[in-house]
């Protein structure tokens, strides 16, 4: 102990000290101010050696945003999946957001029209290595995000394969797997530092093959939620980034992985898929699985 740091604990003897706040993502718990110990000035240049890093967020305190008019409120893409237009898939949002169709085979186009759940969908035929590719920079400032679809997954056989992956890089993003390798799981995960960092949600099981199944992941001011048909099947308050931590992502995806060399492409058919920049209430993410 420096003599100016024990001049300073004698003339302050009666004070309650305490340390700086520190936000713990992985206790789940606000900043909380912790309790004084002379251990912490032990290192000038490290004063808390022991504390887990602090992964923080740029929307960190942002007011929940209010539901608005509804269901069209916050709506930045809506892929009815009616018909497609060459290798453009339209967006019923009213925000010009098409999406194109691709081939990670290079064929002309990968996905078509088929029967969906609601009138058609897109296959996006796994034979061709078929994905979307969706607009640049959808959720550059969002502080809140709900992304859902309705999905029909053929075969789950191909683990991390990706319901969307919306980033930049195998660095930063965030993306929906219907099954992992791991635990066999459907699986969200968001990260600024690639996959060893991420912060996640955690079903109990797979997205379920050979039936529609309605899948939505919601991210809020309370943390983040994964729904199946209306019902919520995980949850982590301690989710803390969004994606305007991200930035401008410019490689958003349906059916393709930011690890394209790893990870296949999904083998399924999807319907009625949208992106919101809020969070939507569990009543409105039921509200979307009879909305036509």
């Amino acid at each position: 102990m420096t003599q100016s740091l024990r001049l300073a604990l004698l003339l302050c003897a009666g004070c309650t000290w305490r340390a700086p706040l520190l936000t713990s993502v992985d206790a789940g718990q606000p900043d909380a101010a912790l309790p004084f110990s002379p251990d912490v000035f032990a290192d000038a240049a490290d004063p808390f050696p022991d504390a887990a890093p602090v992964v923080s967020s740029l929307c960190q305190g942002r007011p929940k945003i209010d539901a608005g008019t509804g269901l069209g409120e916050g709506l930045l893409v809506w892929y009815r999946c009616e018909a497609v237009n060459g290798t453009t898939l339209p967006d019923s949002s009213g925000r010009g957001h098409d999406g194109k169709l691709a081939s990670g085979s290079g064929a002309a186009s990968g996905p078509v029209i088929a029967p969906g759940k609601v009138g058609n969908g897109l296959d996006l035929v796994y034979a061709k290595e078929g994905y979307v590719t969706l607009p640049a920079g959808l959720l550059t400032d969002a502080c809140e995000a709900t992304i859902a679809t309705w999905v029909y997954i053929n075969d789950n056989t191909n683990a991390w394969t990706r319901l969307w992956d919306f980033g930049n890089d195998t660095n930063t993003y965030m993306f929906l797997t219907p099954i992992t390798n791991t635990d066999n799981v459907v699986r969200f995960g968001i990260t600024l530092t690639g996959n060893q960092n991420e912060q996640n949600l955690k079903g109990k099981a797979e997205v379920p093959t050979m039936t529609w199944v309605h899948v939505a992941v919601v991210l809020g001011p309370m943390g983040g939620e994964l729904y199946f048909n209306g019902e919520v099947v995980a949850s982590n308050p301690t989710l803390v980034l969004r994606p305007a931590d991200l930035g401008r992502t410019s490689h958003n995806y349906i059916g393709r992985s930011q690890f394209v060399s790893d990870d296949p492409y999904l083998d399924a058919t999807i319907d009625e898929f949208r992106v919101y920049d809020r969070a939507l209430s569990t009543d409105e993410i039921k509200a979307l699985l009879t909305v036509r």
